[in-house]
C-alpha cells in the first residue's frame, strides 16, 4: 500500500490528439514533423511545472501525468528532476476503452517504472456500453491485482443520448451524474479495482464531494484519496471546483491540464510568444491553482 498523499497537484499532459490538432492548425516551423513538435510542447509544459516549483509549489506535492508514446524523453527528465510521474496505460481518448500496447502493456509499465500507473475510462453504469468498457479494462485491473503498483483511475461519466434528452446537460451534471459516479465506483470495486487516487469530474457541492470519498473508501480502502479534474474549463470555473473540494477530507488536490497549458502552447505554436514566455504563462497558471487550493483549504480547516 502506498502512503496516502496529503496534497497532490497533478499537471496532466498525456494529451495527444489535442496537440496533433494544434500542430495541424498552426504548423510551427523548425520541426521535422508533428510528433517532434508535440514532444517539444510537452517539454515546455514540464518547464512550466518546474517554473512553479522554483517559485513556491512544493516539489513533494506536484506531479506530472505524461504519456510514453510522445513524452518518453519528458518522463526521463522529470524523473531526473525529482518530479512524481503518472503514466497512462490507455490511448488518451474518452471513447471505447483501448489499452495501449495491448498485450505488451505490462512490459511498458515495467520499463517506464512510473510512480503511479494511470488510466482514463468513460464509464456510465446506465449505458449499454458499460459491460464492454469494463471488459476492456479488466486485463489491466487483473494485472495490477497480481502486480500491485500505485494507481490513479480517471473516471469520466458521459451522458447517454437518452439522459441528455431527458435532463439536459446542466441538470445531468448537477442531479444525475453524482449518483452514477458512486455506482461506477462500486462497479470498479466489484471488478477488483482499488486505486490509490481517483480523478473525478467536478461536483456541485462539498456534500457530493464527501459522498465520493465515502464511495471510494467503501471497500476498506481507507488510504484512497481523490482529486478533481479540470476538463479544459476556464480558470474561473476551475477555481470554483478547487474551492468546493479543498475542505473535504479525502480530496487532496487537482489534476488540471489544458486549463493550465493550452493558452501558452497555442500562443507559442502561433509564434506570438517565446518559449520562455510560454513557460512562464504555464507556470503562473499552475501555481495559481495551487495557491487557490491552499487558500481554500486553510479557510475550511
Amino acid at each position: 500500500m502506498t502512503a496516502r498523499p496529503t496534497r497532490l497537484f497533478v499537471l496532466p499532459c498525456d494529451h495527444r490528439d489535442i496537440l496533433r490538432d494544434c500542430w495541424s492548425s498552426y504548423r510551427p516551423s523548425g520541426f521535422v514533423d508533428g510528433d517532434q513538435w508535440i514532444t517539444y510542447a510537452k517539454q515546455l509544459i514540464l518547464d512550466g511545472l518546474l517554473w512553479a516549483v522554483e517559485r513556491g509549489a512544493d516539489i513533494g506535492e506536484v506531479a506530472l501525468l505524461m504519456d510514453e508514446e510522445l513524452g518518453a524523453p519528458v518522463l526521463e527528465r522529470a524523473r531526473d528532476m525529482g518530479i512524481t510521474r503518472f503514466v497512462p496505460t490507455d490511448d488518451g481518448t474518452v471513447g471505447p476503452y483501448v489499452l495501449q500496447y495491448a498485450g505488451d502493456f505490462a512490459e511498458h509499465i515495467r520499463s517506464i517504472d512510473p510512480d503511479y500507473v494511470q488510466t482514463l475510462i468513460n464509464y456510465n453504469p446506465s449505458s449499454p456500453e458499460a459491460p464492454t468498457q469494463m471488459a476492456a479494462i479488466q486485463p489491466l485491473l487483473d494485472w495490477l491485482g497480481a502486480n500491485p503498483r500505485p494507481m490513479m483511475l480517471e473516471l469520466q461519466v458521459l451522458p447517454t443520448d437518452t439522459q441528455l434528452e431527458e435532463h439536459g446537460r446542466e441538470a445531468f451534471i448537477r442531479d444525475i451524474r453524482p449518483g452514477l459516479m458512486r455506482q461506477a465506483i462500486a462497479d470498479f470495486h466489484a471488478h477488483g479495482a482499488n486505486p490509490d487516487v481517483w480523478k473525478v469530474e467536478p461536483l456541485p457541492d462539498p456534500a457530493e464531494y464527501s459522498s465520493i470519498v465515502s464511495a471510494i473508501r467503501s471497500n476498506g480502502g481507507s488510504h484512497a484519496v481523490a482529486v478533481v479534474l479540470g476538463g479544459g474549463a476556464s480558470v474561473e470555473d476551475v477555481d470554483a471546483s478547487i474551492e468546493l473540494c479543498a475542505g473535504v477530507d479525502g480530496f487532496v488536490g487537482f489534476a488540471v491540464g489544458r486549463s493550465v497549458w493550452a493558452a501558452g502552447i497555442e500562443q507559442k505554436a502561433r509564434g506570438e510568444i517565446s518559449a520562455a514566455e510560454a513557460t512562464k504563462l504555464i507556470g503562473e497558471t499552475f501555481l495559481h491553482f495551487v495557491q487557490v487550493y491552499v487558500a481554500a483549504q486553510s479557510v475550511t480547516a
